[in-house]
């Protein structure tokens, strides 16, 4: 069985990220219309700085990273940057539309986000552990520096440029979960790393994702 393994980084306030740490295991959630990947735990894939900047931006009380690692069967994970990936989620919505799902038509009245939030979360979780997208983020730093600017170029008429992206990734089955550890916050040196080993998890984060620069 071929596995995925990659380490994400969770941003939050730091009462949060102790709660998590001390109990082994992340909080449930409650239904939020602005998890456009589905309900679930929200992480940086493999940028902590990302995560950081997030929860700086998000709170207003001290911030906090947790770090984890990631490990998956392959077949249990959705990667929307990979042509099967595209393909999974085409024949999901076209299953979700003979159910009588409506997304389009002025009369809908999710929108955006919310609509996407619906969709992702209708995916088995069972089925799929992980969904993994890269999203293009603003950046004040990034978006205006010649140097990446003077990359850009097109090909076969797409725009190709150097910019920020950000690799999120919603853990929806915490079974996927192996470790955390505090990466940012006080007293970071003297929490360390959680080992979750097999322990069944059923809860995951109560934070919510949304794109800042």
């Amino acid at each position: 069985m071929k596995m995925i393994n990659f380490e994400a980084y969770h941003g939050t306030s730091y009462t949060r990220a102790r709660s998590i740490i001390e109990a082994g295991e992340f909080a449930p959630v409650k239904t939020r219309d602005d998890h456009w990947l589905g309900h679930g735990s929200y992480f940086f894939r493999e940028d902590q700085e990302q995560a950081s900047i997030w929860a700086k931006n998000r709170y207003q009380e001290e911030p906090a990273v947790i770090g984890v690692n990631v490990e998956i069967p392959q077949e249990r994970y959705l990667n929307l940057d990979s042509r099967a990936g595209v393909r999974f989620l085409i024949d999901h919505l076209k299953e979700l539309k003979k159910q009588g799902l409506q997304i389009e038509g002025e009369d809908i009245k999710l929108k955006g986000p919310a609509i996407a939030c619906l969709v992702f979360s209708a995916i088995d979780k069972e089925l799929k552990w992980v969904i993994f997208k890269t999203f293009p983020v603003k950046s004040r730093r990034f978006d205006n520096d010649q140097n990446l600017k003077s990359l850009s170029f097109k090909h076969k008429g797409v725009l190709m440029s150097f910019g920020l992206q950000g690799p999120q990734v919603c853990v929806r089955n915490n079974e996927a979960i192996k470790n955390m550890n505090m990466e940012e916050g006080s007293e970071k040196k003297n929490v360390g790393k959680v080992s979750l080993g097999s322990k069944r998890r059923e809860k995951i984060s109560d934070d919510v994702f949304r794109w800042q620069s």
